[in-house]
């Protein structure tokens, strides 16, 4: 029962076995002019069996040496991933660091452009929860910066108002930009002439209100014409722009006009501002 048992287990051995036995006979006495001893013949079935595991040994040894390949490539294609991304990110790096020399350099030429006595400043805060809210600049009153200095930025080559400093700290300072409802700024029409004053609508919205225009302006006033400060009063400069009049407001039981303006400065892409210097 044990070895019928046995025999069953290795049945496929026994069976190649005898077939290889087989064949050697076969092979070795199919030739009548041969005479085969029995030393010649043993050492023909075991040079037959170093053949098959000699053959069996390569094949594993090479299998043994592509799988060691295998892993060899797959880490020098890591490395080289890593060098790639390593690669992507050195040029990111690059391209910002040359956006910002351009930036850098082009807010050197327009310090020095502006007709007034200014501080560059780079934009460092916003509230993330209200895009036209309060702005943090990176200059306080060591740099020279004060409360309600205007301030303002040059945008498509123009120069356009930002707001004012509402808190001066040491080194960093708090801009309320105009579209906030506390800000205020005398202003004129730039080409009829027409004054008014400027004030914010509020957190959220793009455009601003200019009141109390002449209501007899209004076949004058010009869809796109140039809103300017006035500079009446000592806080805000002559002659900045504030922003194109984008609509008409003429209520029957108002004496004035109210002017829809778009502001000139794009806040959404602002990086960088000029706090003027005034005598205040």
């Amino acid at each position: 029962m044990k070895f019928r048992t046995a025999f069953d287990q290795h049945r496929a051995v026994v069976v190649l076995a005898v077939c290889v036995v087989f064949s050697l006979i076969t092979m070795t006495f199919s030739s009548t002019n041969v005479v085969v001893r029995p030393r010649e013949f043993g050492l023909t079935v075991v040079s037959a069996f170093q053949n098959v595991f000699t053959g069996f040994g390569r094949f594993i040894a090479s299998t043994i040496n592509s799988v060691a390949e295998l892993r060899e490539l797959q880490a020098d294609y890591d490395l080289l991933v890593e060098q790639v991304r390593r690669y992507e990110g050195l040029e990111n790096d690059i391209f910002e660091l040359r956006s910002e020399v351009e930036s850098l350099r082009e807010l050197l030429g327009f310090s020095q452009e502006l007709q007034y006595d200014n501080i560059p400043a780079q934009i460092i805060g916003k509230d993330p929860g209200n895009l036209f809210g309060a702005i943090t600049i990176n200059r306080g009153s060591l740099h020279g910066v004060r409360t309600d200095m205007p301030v303002v930025a040059v945008q498509g080559g123009r120069q356009g108002l930002v707001g004012r400093v509402q808190r001066a700290g040491l080194t960093a300072s708090t801009v309320v930009p105009l579209t906030d409802r506390s800000f205020y700024v005398a202003s004129r029409l730039q080409r009829s002439r027409y004054e008014g004053l400027v004030s914010g609508t509020g957190a959220g919205t793009e455009t601003i209100s200019m009141r109390h225009v002449d209501k007899n302006a209004r076949d004058n006033i010009a869809y796109g014409e140039s809103v300017i400060t006035s500079g009446l009063g000592s806080l805000y400069p002559r002659g900045i722009h504030i922003g194109t009049v984008e609509g008409i407001q003429a209520r029957p039981y108002e004496t004035s006009l109210e002017l829809v303006v778009r502001p000139l400065v794009e806040f959404a892409v602002l990086e960088y501002v000029f706090v003027i210097r005034t005598n205040g």
